[in-house]
Order: C-alpha cells, then structure tokens, then sequence
C-alpha cells in the first residue's frame, strides 16, 4: 500500500494534550531526585502505557512528550518538531505507528518497546488482499490495544529502563530501584486480572472491533469480536449519526444466533439508545478503557478501573 504523503497525514493529526495525565500511585508517581542544573533528558512515547513507564523510571530525570493521543491518530507537525529534538523516542512497535516511514525522525533515538515480545494476535477478517495478481490473499491483520495484556508492559518497561540506563549511566541505581517498583506493581496488577478475568471464562462475551484481541489472548478469555464498533466511522461503513450502531446491532445478532451471549465488551460509554437495544436482548455492557493518552488519571488508574469493571461481572451476577 503506498504510503500517504506526510502533509496529508498531519492534516488528519489531532493535537497533542497541553499536559501529560497524571499517573497512579506508588510507583508510578514521580520522585524529586533530578540533580540541580541537569536538564532532563527529552522521551517522546507513542502510548500511555510507555509514558508511564518512562514517568515512573525516569522520574525528574526525564521530560515525556505524547506524539499522539491515541491507536490509529498520526502526529501533529508541533508534536513532530518536539520528537526530532528528543533524546529518546519509544515506540510501541506491534503494527501501531504505520505513520512511522512517512515522517522524519532521529533513527539514533527510535526504540521498538515490543521488540523481543511475543506478537499480538491478528485480525484474520481486516485487510484481506493480495501482493499483485498472482498473490496469496492474506491479511497483515489490525493491531490489537497490547497495553490492556500487562505481561507486554512489564516487556517495554524493561526495555524502557534498558534505554535510560544507557542514556543516564550516572543514574542506574536509582533507575534500577525505580524500575524494580514499577514491576513488582505491574506484577501485582497482573495477578489481579487473572484473578478478574478468570470468573468470565463461562460467559458468553463479544467485543466491538478488535482492538482487544490482546487482552483476550493474555487471559484465555473466548471473547468473539464484531467487525463493526458503534458509532464507528463512515469509512469504515458505519454511520456515526446511528448507523453504525445498526450495523453493529446486527453483526452482535449474527454472533447471538451461533453462540450464547450475555455480555458485549465496548471502549467507551453507550448511548442511551443503544444501552436500551442492548438491555432488549438480554446482554449488559461492560467498558474497559483502552487507555489512551486522554484515558483520565493516567496509565495505572486506568487500568485499575477496568480490573473493577470485570470484577463486577461474576457468573451468576444480575
């Protein structure tokens, strides 16, 4: 597929949040041990996720810039002039910045956080086509939200820890410490939605759009996944006026038909409207943030919000 010119990827960019969201706690705050006169070291980060690695680790030692609010947005040109002069720039990696090859960045300060982790699922049903006329068709599938499987954070926080280390090697002791912190809280997290998402095993489950096929594979949830997502977009073939919504009422009926289904997964509030059509069929909603940059308190509040959310939804719950 070609390429988009840069001009015309950044005159679809949003703009980036004014300030960074704050963190949760314990670890993740930061800590004032920056020396006097030592500017802090400049990360550019492409998640929340990432950010609040770099946050927690770093502390003082490090200024983050958010290059994008959230999946599938492209950077503003003030958010790409900022990036070229950073020190460091972690990249989720996994399919998530296909913007990458149209701008201009420092190759020396480019980081992969997911380089050396298991890949995340594919989409078999996005993007099918062939490489000429002759090609397999295939599928290079749609990037799951990799942040919502814990055990992929702990990965790029500890590539995040590796690269400042490198960076700021009067500082690997206190690194070193923070970092530690940040993986005994993560660790914990983790437990907890195993713990969460194993009393949903036995519950008929469909998620709008694929975004979380990663967090379904890192904690065996048989979740199925709609095509369509409400509200979605009209290039997409939905209607955000209502539209989408119908389209996705009847995908979820299609799904209904061949398999129980009590509950449907979505990233965000419903309408009114659809909650109502919903609760018609029998299924409750259950929204679990994917924590973008905007996603309110942060990486780890968000996070601990959604391990409430599945908690609350226990076989047998009315």
């Amino acid at each position: 597929m070609p390429l988009m010119p840069l001009m015309a990827l950044l005159a679809i960019a949003g703009c980036i949040p004014a300030e960074p969201p704050r963190d949760g706690p314990k670890a993740w705050r930061q800590h004032s041990n920056a020396p006097p006169n030592q500017a802090p070291l400049k990360v550019a980060v492409t998640t929340a996720a990432l950010a609040s690695c770099a946050r927690a680790i770093g502390a003082d030692q490090v200024e983050v810039l958010p290059l994008v609010r959230s999946a599938g947005e492209v950077p503003s040109r003030g958010a790409l002039v900022e990036a070229q002069g950073a020190d460091l720039i972690l990249l989720n990696g996994a399919d998530h910045e296909p913007w990458l090859p149209a701008v201009s960045l420092p190759t020396d300060a480019l980081l992969d956080s997911s380089q050396g982790a298991p890949p995340p699922p594919e989409d078999p049903h996005a993007g099918l086509h062939r490489h000429g006329p002759e090609g397999e068709r295939h599928s290079h599938g749609s990037p799951a939200f990799t942040w919502l499987d814990l055990k992929a954070v702990r990965h790029q926080c500890q590539r995040t820890h590796q690269a400042l280390a490198q960076r700021l090697p009067a500082q690997k002791g206190p690194l070193a410490e923070r970092h530690q912190a940040v993986q005994r809280e993560l660790s914990a997290l983790d437990a907890e939605l195993t713990a969460a998402t194993g009393r949903l095993k036995s519950i008929g489950m469909v998620a709008a759009g694929s975004g979380y096929r990663s967090f379904a594979q890192a904690y065996g949830l048989p979740l199925r996944f709609t095509r369509h997502r409400p509200g979605s977009d009209p290039s997409a073939g939905s209607d955000p006026s209502g539209g989408g919504d119908v389209l996705f009422l009847q995908e979820l009926d299609g799904l209904a038909a061949s398999g129980p289904l009590q509950i449907v997964v979505l990233p965000a509030e419903p309408s009114a409207q659809l909650r109502e059509s919903l609760s018609d069929r029998g299924v409750k909603v259950l929204v679990l943030d994917p924590l973008d940059a905007s996603s309110e308190g942060g990486f780890m509040e968000g996070m601990r919000r959604n391990v409430v959310a599945l908690s609350e939804y226990q076989p047998g719950t009315k």
